[in-house]
């Protein structure tokens, strides 16, 4: 894989800038801190929704004054970007999935004075009782969320929302094609490097509905102008582990640079997770978007398709990334955890168990002092996998 003929990358951050600088909106905005927040409510009661998903080590350094210095590194950027006023919301939606981010959700309230929302995901995935429990989870937060809106959200506006949020996930899933098993293959290079994939789901992310829906024609135009980066078959290479936050996306960069190596494949829930588009490996419910019950619909989204480690089992998790997996010609995979992430840090050995293919672990915090040696490991481990591809 040769560079880019032309990257995106500046046109990407072109439009994030463009958003910034927007006029005030009129309507409330919301940052929601997790894959597990239930957006398509805050769309239904005409909520700004945007991520928050710091990845920089000055967010990390201004965070640690809240949490002890053996806490994720994600979770201290979280509460760093909130503290300094990098954004301003009128509220927080959180997920109660891992420890660490339940008690962000606490400190947010208590000593950022920042009003919050909370969705109580049940941590037992395969259990009706945990189903329903989570069923009237995403009521109660619809309620609370239209009283605080001054708003009533209706059925026929929340089957909007969810129709509205699918269709763009869709739509992204077709644009971005590699990133999307089964549907590359080997005559099939991918459309983006896996630093312009990261870059567009960022911006899906990080804008408003509005704005993003507003920009993909172009997006998809660009895209399609341009056509695959690659300029021969490149070492294509899995990418599990850890989120990948604004400015975090230095991995990424050491694996693509020189052109040998290209990401592939993802599990990262700020990457290909936000599109939900899994193969379906083990799912014991998934409702249609035209089920007459919306909230059945965000009960599957929410419950039943959620691939976390936290969630237990976690079985399916590994049995769908496996899969896919098996769809690309994925030659060795980087595992990649924040320090102190204990849902993915802990099933790394697992992981490369399972897999049965080339491994490589990489434990980094958010600052930039281990770049050198992950520049060196990453590199050594490329040559180990095209030594191998020679043979």
């Amino acid at each position: 894989m040769g560079q880019p003929l032309h990257t995106l990358l500046p046109y990407f951050q072109q439009l994030r800038e463009q958003f910034r600088l927007r006029p005030p909106a009129s309507a409330k905005t919301v940052v929601y801190l997790c894959l597990s927040s239930p957006v398509e409510l805050l769309d239904a009661a005409g909520i700004i929704a945007i991520r928050l998903m710091p990845g920089s080590s000055k967010a990390e350094l201004r965070g640690g004054r809240f949490l002890s210095s053996d806490s994720c590194s994600f979770c201290k950027a979280v509460l760093g970007g909130l503290d300094r006023g990098d954004v301003k919301p009128d509220a927080v939606l959180g997920s109660t999935t891992c420890d660490q981010m339940r008690r962000n959700l606490e400190i947010i309230q208590r000593d950022l004075n920042l009003r919050t929302f909370i969705f109580n995901a049940p941590r037992t995935a395969e259990n009706p009782i945990s189903r329903e429990f989570a069923r009237e989870e995403l009521r109660r937060l619809s309620d609370e969320l239209a009283a605080w809106a001054g708003v009533e959200i209706t059925s026929d506006n929340l089957h909007r929302s969810i129709r509205r949020r699918q269709k763009i996930r869709e739509r992204l899933t077709m644009i971005v094609g590699a990133h999307s098993p089964p549907r590359r293959t080997p005559l099939q290079p991918p459309r983006l490097s896996g630093s312009e994939f990261f870059a567009l789901m960022q911006l899906y992310q990080t804008t408003s509905l509005d704005f993003f829906e507003e920009h993909l024609p172009e997006i998809e135009a660009r895209i399609t102008q341009r056509g695959s980066p690659c300029q021969h078959d490149p070492i294509c290479l899995a990418l599990l582990g850890s989120c990948i936050g604004e400015g975090d996306d230095q991995i990424i960069k050491l694996i693509e640079e020189g052109g040998r190596a290209a990401v592939v494949y993802d599990s990262i829930c700020t990457g290909r997770r936000a599109l939900r588009e899994f193969s379906g490996v083990g799912a014991h419910s998934s409702a249609p978007v035209s089920a007459p019950d919306p909230f059945e619909i965000l009960t599957s989204l929410y419950h039943d398709q959620i691939l976390c480690p936290h969630r237990l089992p976690n079985d399916r998790l590994f049995d769908v990334v496996a899969e896919e997996i098996r769809t690309l010609d994925v030659q060795g995979v980087v595992y990649k955890t924040l320090k102190f992430c204990h849902p993915w840090g802990f099933e790394a050995r697992r992981f490369k168990d399972f897999l049965g293919l080339p491994f490589l672990h990489l434990d980094h915090d958010l600052s930039e002092s281990a770049i050198g040696q992950m520049r060196t490991r990453i590199a050594a481990f490329i040559e180990q996998l095209t030594m191998a591809q020679n043979k």
